[in-house]
């Protein structure tokens, strides 16, 4: 949980094992598209915290959907 009007980094990190060759992208809202981050990277976003959100990470290639997360503003 963060509050309205923080100012919010988050670092999305792929592991390097059991995971697609082609990595991971995370898309929301918010923060728009990563794009591709290859496995063993990593990839911060910033933004100002404005209202709560989902995020969700994608294969790149197929834009199948992998995983979600939720950002709870307060």
């Amino acid at each position: 949980t963060v509050n309205r009007g923080d100012k919010v980094k988050i670092t999305f990190k792929v592991r390097t094992e059991k995971i697609y060759y082609n990595g991971l992208d995370f898309r929301s809202e918010v923060f728009g598209d990563t794009g591709k981050v290859l496995p063993g990277g990593t990839k911060t976003v910033e933004f100002i915290a404005e209202k709560s959100f989902t995020y969700t990470s994608y294969w790149p290639a197929s834009s199948r959907e992998k995983a979600t997360g939720k950002i709870n503003v307060v």
